[in-house]
Protein backbone atom coordinates (compact mmCIF):
# COMPACT_ATOMS: atom_id res chain seq x y z
CA UNK A 1 0.00 0.00 0.00
CA UNK A 2 1.23 3.59 -0.64
CA UNK A 3 -0.16 6.57 0.65
CA UNK A 4 0.88 9.96 -0.39
CA UNK A 5 -0.49 13.11 0.72
CA UNK A 6 0.39 14.47 -2.85
CA UNK A 7 0.47 13.72 -6.50
CA UNK A 8 3.44 15.00 -8.85
CA UNK A 9 2.29 16.96 -11.72
CA UNK A 10 4.20 18.56 -14.35
CA UNK A 11 4.65 22.37 -15.93
CA UNK A 12 2.21 21.43 -18.79
CA UNK A 13 -0.66 19.95 -15.85
CA UNK A 14 -0.53 16.25 -16.84
CA UNK A 15 -0.34 13.79 -13.25
CA UNK A 16 2.56 11.57 -13.52
CA UNK A 17 2.04 8.08 -11.16
CA UNK A 18 5.28 6.21 -9.96
CA UNK A 19 7.43 5.51 -7.57
CA UNK A 20 9.89 8.08 -6.32
CA UNK A 21 12.09 8.97 -3.33
CA UNK A 22 9.80 10.59 -0.71
CA UNK A 23 9.00 14.44 -1.96
CA UNK A 24 12.28 14.44 -4.46
CA UNK A 25 10.85 14.46 -7.73
CA UNK A 26 11.34 16.66 -11.20
CA UNK A 27 7.45 16.93 -10.48
CA UNK A 28 6.51 19.96 -8.35
CA UNK A 29 3.85 18.30 -5.72
CA UNK A 30 0.13 18.74 -6.04
CA UNK A 31 -2.14 19.32 -3.14
CA UNK A 32 -5.29 17.16 -3.68
CA UNK A 33 -7.92 19.92 -3.38
CA UNK A 34 -9.25 20.25 -7.49
CA UNK A 35 -8.76 17.63 -9.97
CA UNK A 36 -10.23 15.26 -8.39
CA UNK A 37 -12.37 13.97 -11.23
CA UNK A 38 -9.18 13.14 -12.99
CA UNK A 39 -7.30 12.04 -10.32
CA UNK A 40 -9.70 9.06 -9.49
CA UNK A 41 -10.41 8.05 -12.83
CA UNK A 42 -6.58 7.99 -13.76
CA UNK A 43 -5.67 6.04 -10.66
CA UNK A 44 -8.84 3.38 -10.78
CA UNK A 45 -8.52 3.18 -14.99
CA UNK A 46 -4.73 2.43 -14.60
CA UNK A 47 -3.83 1.09 -11.10
CA UNK A 48 -6.99 0.21 -9.34
CA UNK A 49 -6.33 2.47 -6.82
CA UNK A 50 -8.81 5.08 -5.41
CA UNK A 51 -7.85 8.21 -3.83
CA UNK A 52 -8.91 8.93 0.30
CA UNK A 53 -9.42 12.65 0.81
CA UNK A 54 -8.76 14.44 4.32
CA UNK A 55 -10.43 16.98 5.22
CA UNK A 56 -7.79 20.23 5.76
CA UNK A 57 -7.50 19.67 9.47
CA UNK A 58 -7.16 16.26 10.03
CA UNK A 59 -4.45 16.66 6.71
CA UNK A 60 -2.50 19.75 8.64
CA UNK A 61 -2.70 18.01 12.29
CA UNK A 62 -1.41 14.20 10.66
CA UNK A 63 1.27 15.91 8.44
CA UNK A 64 2.11 19.23 10.28
CA UNK A 65 1.68 17.92 13.20
CA UNK A 66 2.16 14.44 13.73
CA UNK A 67 4.80 13.91 11.41
CA UNK A 68 6.67 16.82 11.45
CA UNK A 69 6.95 16.76 14.93
CA UNK A 70 7.42 13.67 15.61
CA UNK A 71 8.53 11.11 12.81
CA UNK A 72 10.48 13.51 10.87
CA UNK A 73 12.86 14.10 14.37
CA UNK A 74 12.72 10.61 15.15
CA UNK A 75 14.04 8.87 11.81
CA UNK A 76 16.20 12.11 11.50
CA UNK A 77 18.42 11.40 14.66
CA UNK A 78 16.97 14.57 16.98
CA UNK A 79 14.56 14.12 19.70
CA UNK A 80 15.48 16.55 21.71
CA UNK A 81 13.19 18.31 18.70
CA UNK A 82 9.77 16.09 19.39
CA UNK A 83 6.68 17.58 20.55
CA UNK A 84 3.97 15.14 21.16
CA UNK A 85 0.34 16.35 20.45
CA UNK A 86 -2.50 14.02 21.43
CA UNK A 87 -4.63 15.81 18.94
CA UNK A 88 -2.09 15.55 16.31
CA UNK A 89 -1.63 11.30 17.37
CA UNK A 90 -5.43 11.13 16.70
CA UNK A 91 -5.39 12.41 13.35
CA UNK A 92 -2.45 10.46 12.14
CA UNK A 93 -4.04 7.36 13.31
Amino acid sequence: MVISNCLPKDAHGEYHFKMSSGQRSRFRPLWLQKDRPIINRRLMDKYSCRAVYLDDNVADQHYNGFSNSILWPLFHYHPGEMNFNEENWLAYC
